[in-house]
């Protein structure tokens, strides 16, 4: 069979998997090809100003005079430029919209609804098939236009996600407890809904209904976000109340996916006069996120938000989490008198959870340990990442708990090697870790080799991510000048080339020495430079062939005896290091990772 003559749904399938200066190079191929990858060409479109949508308009008109109607083919269409102080023309809306019968997928960027949906467009019954709807919000103080744009979702009945943004001039529309229940009930689909939620409503006129609030079953998925309301005075009025949990785990009883997003936080979680009324009133209900698998608590600074939902909430109800992402922000806006007991965390979990991810806040360990232990096993964590200052991670041990990890990311603290279980002649444990991230760690050099080793030997890497890695003596935690900066990345398991045959050989010479009982991948250094105009910036690069070599010349004899002496006054890393000797990196030691197998490594510059 001639290519040309491949039947169009598998033609239509490869489609799929093409680019879109792929899909335009297939169309032109032969006429067999041109009408599959046509269509697959005006499934999705983008469009990026007003002209762009009048040049829509006009082919899909053009196109009913042939065979081939682009508009029975699109599939998602996205409008994004802005749109201000441009009188859009609400008839080339309404006919752009009806001869898309089979649009699925609208994302409106930079362009609200307002101008979209008017009179003339919601007369003709448009989006009977989305199923998608990102929108965004124009500010009006009519609570009518909040009406109708309850009606111009109304018309989607098979609408599964609903998204409504910030609007062009920051407007938001707040959703309210009332607004939640005036959704349209003809919406059996919806399934994901991401809004902005008023957080000053008042719950308590309607405290004892909410019990006996209608629930919808078809949501899965929620992305609430806060964000804060300031007063003249600077004093925040929009506060925080954790009876939206009460209310939600009533009305959304199969809710899977939770995220709050939070950006800033001014808020009180619990008053002390009314705290142990509204924890009873969150557990009161057994029920609630009973299939809860995914949270997401974004920029919660004082953790306040993230005690109240995990130990006050979901940890008695024993909710299955699979998923869990806590995440308050950048390092320097948190608040530092705020921690967590994460470890009590991962436990209430360990039997359920898959991944789990905490960046950027204090951790609160248990007897003043800074090393980051876990005391239960995990069978089905497959995704770990810690980022996280001041935190010392036992890696062997966190690696005998969490037996079936696939993927480790640790930043910003400090790698714990124990070197009775890391050593050459230590029995080895197989893990299956294959994806690892280490980035702005520092870890501890052994006097007595000179080396921090991380020897897996059974582990095979598909992907090392590394960068801005720093090692210290142990008796030197806090000297910055005697931190090295060499690491030393190696793997048992090589194929090399025959010509490499002769230098492998003469590599594993010696057993004591574990720079020579591996296959070199590279050197990594870490560095500090300083432009004529910036302040300091941390770089990482790899070493020039002949300074790899210097290095593990070096090292093949540690301790040095008279090593320095012919390297005083040379450089290490090419040229454009020139202003850092040998003799001053060399001496301080570096560390090895070394597995039995590294795929790919990525180095963080």
């Amino acid at each position: 069979m001639r290519y040309s003559d491949l039947p169009f749904e598998i033609l239509e399938h490869v489609s799929d998997y093409l680019s879109t200066n792929d899909k335009r190079s297939c169309s032109l191929t032969c006429k067999g090809w041109r009408y599959p990858f046509q269509k697959a060409l005006w499934r999705y479109i983008r469009v990026k100003s007003y002209s762009g949508v009048q040049k829509l308009i006009r082919s899909i008109k053009k196109s009913q005079y042939v065979s081939t109607t682009y508009g029975l083919s699109v599939y998602s269409l996205r409008i994004y430029g802005s749109y201000l102080g441009i009188k859009t023309s609400d008839i080339e809306f309404s006919e752009l919209f009806k001869h898309l019968p089979n649009l699925r997928c609208l994302h409106l960027e930079l362009i609200t609804y307002k101008r979209i949906y008017t009179d003339i467009t919601s007369s003709d019954k448009i989006w009977t098939s989305l199923e998608t709807l990102k929108i965004q919000w124009e500010y009006s103080s009519f609570e009518q236009e909040k009406i109708n744009f309850f009606e111009c979702i109304k018309a989607c009945r098979m609408l599964q996600e609903l998204e409504i943004r910030r609007g062009l001039r920051n407007e938001l529309l707040y959703f309210s407890m009332n607004d939640f229940d005036n959704m349209p009930n003809n919406l059996k689909n919806l399934s994901s809904i991401s809004v902005y939620i008023n957080h000053n409503h008042d719950f308590l006129p309607t405290l004892d209904t909410i019990p006996n609030t209608a629930p919808v079953f078809s949501v899965a998925s929620l992305n609430i976000n806060w964000d804060e309301i300031r007063s003249s005075r600077n004093e925040s009025w929009n506060i925080w109340s954790p009876l939206w949990l009460y209310y939600l785990g009533y009305k959304y009883p199969n809710l899977r996916s939770l995220r709050l997003n939070i950006k800033p936080p001014r808020m009180r979680v619990l008053n002390r006069d009314n705290s142990e009324r509204t924890i009873s009133l969150l557990r009161s209900n057994q029920n609630a996120f009973r299939h809860m698998e995914t949270l997401d608590l974004i920029r919660d600074q004082d953790l306040e938000l993230s005690k109240c939902i995990l130990l006050e909430l979901f940890i008695p109800l024993r909710v299955p989490l699979r998923h869990l992402t806590l995440d308050p922000g950048p390092l320097g806006d948190l608040n530092s008198s705020y921690s967590m007991d994460v470890i009590k965390v991962l436990e209430s979990f360990s039997r359920t959870l898959q991944s789990f991810s905490a960046r950027g806040f204090q951790l609160n360990l248990r007897d003043k340990d800074p090393s980051f232990k876990l005391y239960s096993y995990y069978p089905l964590l497959t995704n770990l990442c810690i980022n996280n200052i001041d935190v010392y991670l036992d890696f062997g041990q966190l690696l005998d708990r969490c037996v079936a990890l696939k993927e480790l990311q640790f930043c910003a603290g400090t790698l714990v090697i124990n070197p009775n279980t890391t050593t050459e002649t230590s029995k080895q444990q197989q893990h299956g870790l294959q994806i690892l991230t280490l980035r702005k760690c520092s870890g501890f050099i052994y006097e007595k080799t000179g080396c921090l080793l991380l020897n897996m030997p059974h582990t095979f890497l598909k992907t090392l991510t590394i960068g801005h890695i720093q090692y210290v003596p142990p008796y030197e935690r806090t000297n910055v000048y005697n931190q090295s900066r060499l690491t030393l990345l190696s793997q048992l398991n090589d194929f090399p080339s025959s010509e490499d045959i002769g230098e492998r050989k003469r590599n594993e010479t010696d057993s004591e020495h574990h720079v020579l009982t591996s296959h070199r991948i590279a050197w990594i250094y870490t560095y500090y430079t300083f432009g004529p105009f910036e302040n300091g910036r941390v770089k990482t690069t790899r070493l020039s062939k002949s300074g790899a070599d210097i290095a593990f010349k070096y090292f093949q004899n540690f301790p040095p005896k008279c090593f320095f002496q012919t390297l005083e006054h040379k450089s290490l890393y090419d040229e454009e290091f020139d202003d850092m000797t040998r003799a001053c990196e060399l001496h301080k030691g570096y560390g090895q990772f070394k597995f039995g197998k590294i795929e790919s490594v990525h180095v963080v510059k």
